[in-house]
């Protein structure tokens, strides 16, 4: 939603809507606190009321937001309000009951209000934050170059694949503002040749074309034997693409030898990637795996209890509508699959997600299942299947915060929420699913 509907609110309706209760307006509007000082002429000592109420709000996602948005609202400080706020600011920087994501994104957004990165920099230690907030603040140094040597050195220092991926994504945010190196050249090496989807991606899709004239033959030897391994591997499907996508920048014969090698894939999804690129229609059909395991849970229940750190959400199923996507979530859930897996993704107002084993956003159980579009609206509560295109749904699943009808007829929509939508606005990324029973 762009938040400058702001703009278009009369104050008196503003005052009213600050005093609601609703968790989905309170976010809303967490999004939109750096234009109440322009749209409202509000005064500062209001402002500095509205700010850090919204920062002590008892819903996570609230706060969470608040101090993702007050990072643009150094336009409408003057000397006494900078002070007022970062004092607080500071305050709940060294409050240890509040979330690291919390504190991370306060941690950003003092620095983008303040400035003085070695200053920044001799605070990162006193906080401990993740590595996921150092590398963010790393890539804000001025000193390109210097943003670069850092996030080289954790790239190489890191073990976790969630880590390794925000890293370099940050590397290539970065890449044309440094100058080509044999670090640069180590660290895309190496996620090319990884074994996680996610970081063979990122860097097939990342490297530019002076990378790739200065490292021709190698990129071949490797995508060649990444694609051997991996083409057949459902986990594996965004990165085959993107190899291929690779080899067809390097020379036309390496890329044609390569789409032979994918037109046998097992996949459905590569093998009809290969007809949008060559115009072969001759691909076969899609393989249903598990397809009589997995229907037998399709009319056998009715509803969901997920139990996660925060408390219970039961869920409602529309099997007339998905009976392959309630199927399937059954099923795993009937196999303990999502126990303790994170909501390893929540924009808030939007959506919460999880259903992923590794915490990446790239995880599944190893196999896809087909794609239910519906005319259903994605509103409030409805919970959908996370994919990476049509036909590759799998274990993801998401639950809506907000109404996005730009999901409508996209995304496979199979179940709905009756009861614990308060838990559902208070889900953070540091939260678990500890069980799911079925009934």
């Amino acid at each position: 939603m762009n938040v400058k509907w702001i703009n278009y609110i009369k104050p008196n309706v503003l005052t009213e809507l600050l005093s609601s209760k609703s968790q989905l307006i309170k976010l809303q509007l967490a999004k939109a606190l750096n234009f109440f000082g322009d749209s409202f002429k509000t005064s500062y000592k209001d402002l500095k009321k509205i700010y850090l109420n919204f920062l002590n709000d008892s819903n996570p996602n609230v706060a969470l937001q608040t101090a993702i948005s007050i990072k643009n609202i150094k336009y409408v400080l003057n000397d006494t309000l900078k002070i007022l706020v970062m004092n607080k600011i500071d305050s709940l920087m060294f409050d240890f009951t509040k979330s690291i994501s919390f504190r991370g994104e306060l941690f950003l957004s003092r620095y983008e209000l303040f400035g003085g990165y070695d200053e920044h920099e001799n605070m990162l230690s006193e906080f401990g934050l993740p590595i996921k907030y150092q590398i963010q603040f790393y890539a804000k140094n001025p000193n390109a170059e210097k943003a670069a040597n850092m996030l080289f050195e954790s790239f190489g220092r890191s073990f976790r694949t969630k880590d390794k991926i925000d890293i370099l994504q940050k590397i290539l945010e970065i890449n044309d503002k440094i100058s080509y190196s044999n670090s640069l050249r180590i660290v895309l090496m190496n996620a090319l040749k990884s074994v996680n989807a996610p970081l063979i991606s990122l860097a097939a899709d990342g490297v530019d074309s002076l990378f790739i004239s200065e490292n021709s033959k190698q990129l071949k030897e490797i995508i060649s034997d990444q694609i051997d391994k991996y083409k057949d591997n459902p986990n594996y499907l965004e990165a085959t693409i993107s190899l291929v996508n690779l080899a067809e920048k390097i020379d036309k014969d390496f890329y044609m030898t390569i789409l032979e090698k994918v037109k046998s894939s097992e996949l459905f999804s590569i093998r009809k990637f290969y007809s949008i690129k060559t115009g072969d229609k001759q691909i076969g059909f899609k393989e249903l795996n598990k397809f009589e395991d997995i229907w037998s849970y399709a009319f056998k229940y009715k509803q969901a209890v997920i139990r996660t750190s925060k408390g219970e959400v039961v869920i409602e199923f529309d099997s007339e509508i998905a009976p392959i996507s309630v199927a399937n979530f059954c099923m795993l859930a009937k196999q303990n699959f999502y126990e303790g897996i994170a909501f390893h993704r929540v924009v808030p107002g939007f959506v919460i997600q999880a259903g992923d084993p590794t915490a990446t956003g790239w995880g599944g159980p190893g196999y896809d299942i087909v794609s239910e579009y519906s005319d259903t609206d994605f509103g409030i509560g409805y919970v959908g299947m996370a994919s990476a295109g049509k036909d590759t749904e799998s274990s993801q699943f998401f639950i809506m915060q907000g109404s996005h009808p730009h999901l409508n007829s996209r995304y496979s929509l199979f179940a709905k929420v009756i009861e614990g939508m308060d838990v559902v606005y208070n889900i953070t990324e540091e939260d678990l699913i500890i069980s799911i029973e079925l009934k």
